[in-house]
């Protein structure tokens, strides 16, 4: 949430610092303040977008991806010859990517025809030999005779079989290398962006980021957002819930979508993605990914705010602001005030009208009197307007 600091007087009562706190806005400590206290201001703006919910929405830090990527992983027994593409590179399905060193198999398949003739050489004999024995067999003179030709035969054939056995073996093995120089040279399989490019030793120490692939390339057209969550606000994502997008640029760009995954295997022990997390303690993340209802406008790489939707587009687009009552002071049926910055940069008492109230959430809707360009702030305790005077120097902190 954008905020503002303005200097003021006394330092702001602990009671008022925890409401504060908990409506997201973070006081610097009085060390970092070139005065004695400080109070920091919220964008009308953002409280606006924040819309009808409890004032606590949670914000992740999400990354715009594609929605599918073709790896192509490393093999311990092919060398690259040729790369033809970048890391970087648009690439078009069907494009040449790069080529194995099929030096070898190319020599390996030379000497197996060889062998393989030599192979069939040698089934001609025998069956040439068989043709005979067969022959004598059928010419023998006395049952002597016959039954010695015959354990010939056998002899032969089973040597046949054993070379026609070979025979197979060598062709199955021929048609491997051949396929292996017919698929010397890969393609893209898709269209898209070389996320990125290893031809290292594939035996090497070093992990690689995409699980030990050759080459990765990031499919186009359809994106996706992957966002974390770490293991105290899990229980805000679900699989299927409604997500809002929020540009980082622009808080009035947004895009809607769907959880389609949390993935609860992949984790990561580093500090957690909640935007407001206060970052004092480690915790385990787990990636989510959002399928978009339309990625129009949205750019791959793309860094934005993920939100959990609570209706907080509907409540925007309808251009309806709800405060709630820590904002206020002397509260009527239909008035109240609020410390708002003036233009010179020091806070001012602000009049605002005052719609419909939520006493569940204890925020009132504001009919008139703030504009989305404004910032206010929740009073201290006793709401003294000497401790707001208009005669303090602003700073403005983002």
């Amino acid at each position: 949430m954008a905020k503002k600091k303005i200097i003021i007087p006394v330092i702001l009562g602990a009671a008022a610092v925890a409401a504060a706190l908990f409506f997201g806005i973070r006081a610097a400590s009085t060390a970092n303040s070139p005065d004695a206290g400080s109070v920091y201001l919220n964008s009308v703006l953002e409280l606006r977008e924040q819309g009808n919910n409890d004032g606590s929405i949670t914000r992740f830090l999400g990354v715009v991806q594609a929605q599918d990527t073709w790896k192509l992983a490393k093999d311990s027994e092919k060398s690259v010859s040729e790369i033809y593409v970048s890391e970087g590179d648009t690439v078009q399905e069907g494009s040449l990517l790069l080529k194995y060193d099929v030096s070898k198999a190319e020599q390996d398949l030379a000497a197996a025809q060889i062998e393989l003739e030599r192979m069939d050489s040698e089934l001609a004999n025998y069956n040439t030999s068989l043709a005979n024995l067969q022959s004598s067999y059928n010419n023998a003179q006395n049952q002597e005779e016959r039954d010695k030709y015959s354990l010939e035969i056998q002899d032969m054939q089973l040597q046949i079989q054993e070379k026609q056995l070979d025979r197979q073996s060598k062709v199955l093995s021929m048609d491997t290398l051949q396929d292996t120089i017919n698929n010397s040279q890969v393609t893209s399989p898709i269209a898209g962006v070389v996320k990125s490019l290893d031809t290292s030793d594939s035996s090497s120490t070093e992990s690689s980021e995409d699980d030990n692939s050759l080459i990765v390339i990031m499919k186009t057209g359809d994106y996706q957002v992957k966002a974390s969550v770490d293991e105290m606000t899990i229980g805000q994502v679900m699989e299927g819930a409604s997500m809002i997008i929020v540009s980082r640029a622009d808080s009035t760009q947004r895009w809607t979508g769907t959880v389609s995954k949390i993935d609860t295997e992949n984790t990561d022990t580093s500090g957690s993605n909640d935007l407001y997390d206060s970052g004092l303690t480690s915790s385990t993340n787990y990636p989510f990914y959002i399928q978009l209802d339309s990625s129009e406008g949205l750019l791959l790489g793309q860094h934005v705010y993920v939100e959990t939707d609570q209706g907080q587009m509907e409540e925007s687009e309808a251009e309806e602001l709800w405060l709630s009552s820590e904002y206020l002071q002397d509260i009527t049926e239909e008035k109240a005030w609020v410390w708002a910055e003036s233009d010179n940069g020091t806070l001012e008492k602000r009049d605002v009208t005052l719609g419909d109230y939520n006493e569940e959430l204890d925020k009132y809707e504001i009919l008139s009197g703030l504009t989305d360009e404004d910032y206010i702030a929740i009073p201290s305790d006793d709401g003294e307007e000497e401790e707001y005077s208009e005669e303090t120097e602003a700073l403005h902190d983002y």
